[in-house]
């Protein structure tokens, strides 16, 4: 399995969304990814280590209702490109602003998740909100992969 946000194999977190299409959903995620995930508070996301914690029925009954190819489905229905996820190697900064457009925002959320569903036509740049740095060539860790 790869993570809901990058292609990070193995994923050993799971994340409960708090509400899609009006119920709790789970997906997978890495262990870069989980710390952002973390940091939306649990009043949006709250995650669990498949290794480590116990898992509740209620977070059972949540990740059989969503899973990654599902959670993504709903909050990545306007991503334009799929090269606009993170990849492997790229910077914390860019991968925390991901993470945050899609789960707090909803940015490209399908309408019955919260968002507009509309796809999104804008530049790497624009879709994590750095279009601040066209002054000069973008640091190549920046990029999204």
């Amino acid at each position: 399995q790869v993570c809901a946000d990058c292609p990070n194999r193995y994923p050993r977190w799971a994340s409960i969304i708090v509400a899609i299409d009006s119920e709790p959903m789970g997906c997978f995620c890495c262990h870069e990814c989980v710390a952002f995930h973390r940091q939306l508070g649990t009043h949006i996301v709250f995650v669990r280590s498949c290794d480590h914690d116990t898992f509740r029925e209620n977070d059972v009954v949540a990740l059989e209702a969503g899973g990654n190819k599902r959670v993504n489905a709903l909050l990545e229905a306007a991503l334009y490109r799929d090269g606009m996820k993170p990849g492997m190697h790229t910077t914390r900064r860019i991968r925390e602003q991901f993470i945050r457009l899609k789960y707090q925002e909803r940015k490209w959320a399908a309408a019955s998740a919260g968002g507009t569903s509309k796809p999104s036509n804008l530049t790497e740049d624009d879709l994590l909100g750095l279009s601040h740095l066209h002054g000069g060539p973008h640091d190549s860790s920046d990029a999204i992969e």
